[in-house]
């Protein structure tokens, strides 16, 4: 009798282990899935487009701070000398997939003694010199993303609006006088107005 009863408190312990572990099984499961949703550490993105934020080719580091916001900095070339950038966005899904909507400031750092052949007020095309300068812009935009991939790629859209803070955009230091096609024409190529970029980035855990 005691041996049964041994026996039959040995069977019910194992059984209650097992029946532990296999309660436990699932929430190992929804802890991994929970995880594999997290967003990572960082997203490395290069990218390029009109008044981008990075310039015509640049790279940018963007950290999720919690499920639907980031922060982002980056640097690259533009047709005002380097650029850099600073900004955030919030996401309206968790996850950071999605829309998004995000500001910031970008600093084009301009350029000394630029060349360029341009219109003078003799109607002739000529050499100039020009002197570029630094511009800080504002900006809002939109984003779309999209998840490529099973890991934590993404390519992504922007479309959005930069304005100048700056006062003069270049002062002419050599050359016949430039004429006002060749004036808008230099200014239609500094910072501001329509932004629209494209990037694609990779998640980094």
């Amino acid at each position: 009798m005691k041996q049964l009863t041994a026996t039959l408190l040995a069977l019910l312990f194992c059984a209650h282990s097992f029946a532990q572990d296999g309660s436990e099984k699932p929430n190992y499961k929804k802890e991994k899935r929970e995880s594999s949703n997290r967003p990572p550490v960082l997203y490395i993105t290069p990218s390029t487009g009109i008044n981008n934020n990075t310039g015509l080719v640049g790279v940018s580091l963007d950290v999720p701070v919690t499920q639907k916001v980031s922060i982002e900095g980056g640097a690259g070339l533009s047709t005002w000398g380097d650029k850099l950038y600073i900004g955030g966005k919030y996401f309206l899904q968790p996850g950071h997939r999605g829309w998004a909507f995000g500001g910031g400031l970008t600093y084009n750092t301009g350029i000394s003694n630029y060349q360029p052949t341009l219109e003078t007020i003799y109607n002739t095309n000529e050499v100039v010199q020009l002197d570029l300068h630094p511009q800080t812009n504002v900006f809002l935009a939109a984003y779309r993303y999209w998840k490529l991939g099973r890991r934590a790629n993404r390519i992504y859209l922007e479309l959005g609006w930069s304005v100048a803070l700056s006062g003069n955009r270049f002062d002419q230091t050599a050359g016949d006088q430039i004429s006002d096609n060749a004036n808008n024409e230099m200014n239609l190529l500094a910072p501001g107005g329509l932004i629209v970029g494209c990037g694609f980035s990779f998640g980094v855990h």
